[in-house]
């Protein structure tokens, strides 16, 4: 039902104008699109950050200062200030 019915910008109707633009489009990607979340985190005086309610130890050199932490459903990174 959808093809048949005029676009209402293009005023065409979407399956003749979907023939037209499918010979540019790209193939999709062979992997997932990487979905990850962010944030500043303070090292812990016992050398842990706290991501998700969890704890991951960090080096003890960073103890007191910020770090970035990236995380993931299957890996935690932690970077520096220099990354």
């Amino acid at each position: 039902m959808a093809d048949v019915r005029s676009h209402g910008t293009t005023r065409q109707q979407v399956a003749v104008r979907f023939a037209q633009e499918r010979t540019s489009l790209l193939p999709l990607p062979p992997g997932l699109f990487p979905c990850f979340q962010e944030g500043q985190r303070t090292v812990h005086r016992d050398s842990y950050v706290e991501v998700d309610k969890a704890y991951y130890t960090v080096p003890p050199e960073y103890i007191g200062r910020v770090v970035w932490v990236r995380w993931d459903s299957r890996e935690v990174r932690v970077f520096n200030s220099r990354w």
